[in-house]
């Protein structure tokens, strides 16, 4: 049967070869050829998306066994910098305040110094490590008790400094 069906296409070989398609082939023909190739860039996508994810985790899984979460063995010395720094800021606010504090009358004087004391004793007590917590947790614990103490002598000295000359030599 394919041998006749193959003698009649050799034979009338130029009406097939200049005959035009039926109505609507050529449109029905794209839209297969989009439809396929959606399907195979959809298919495309997902293989490439499969293997990244399992690259990804492959990469995870071999960085966590082979090369392990190291904790510094040295983690006072992150917050002893900390601490430094801090303090060397808190250092130079007191030493502002006590240069303008002399203007000041004795009583008020005598306060205020007692409260930059206990300051600096507080921030002395800072830089030992608390057990139970992380090492960044207490690093954000002493930034924020720091600046609390910078706030507060930050204020005194605007509170110093906006004193009229005159009200300071009177006190």
């Amino acid at each position: 049967m394919s041998n006749l069906l193959n003698e009649k296409i050799k034979n009338q070989a130029e009406i097939f070869d200049t005959a035009l398609p039926p109505f609507g082939h050529f449109e029905r023909f794209e839209e297969r050829l989009e439809r396929h190739e959606q399907r195979k860039n959809r298919h495309a996508r997902r293989w490439i998306i499969v293997t990244s994810a399992a690259a990804t985790l492959a990469l995870i899984l071999m960085f966590q066994y082979f090369y392990p979460i190291r904790i510094p063995s040295a983690t006072t010395d992150s917050i002893k910098e900390v601490t430094t720094y801090y303090n060397r800021q808190l250092q130079q606010q007191i030493n502002d305040i006590e240069q303008n504090i002399n203007l000041v009358n004795e009583p008020e004087r005598d306060e205020i110094l007692k409260d930059i004391t206990d300051m600096e004793n507080e921030s002395q007590k800072l830089d030992k490590k608390v057990p139970g917590i992380t090492e960044e947790e207490y690093i954000a614990y002493i930034i924020s008790r720091y600046n609390m103490q910078l706030e507060s002598l930050e204020h005194i000295q605007t509170i110093l400094k906006s004193l009229p000359n005159s009200k300071k030599q009177n006190l």
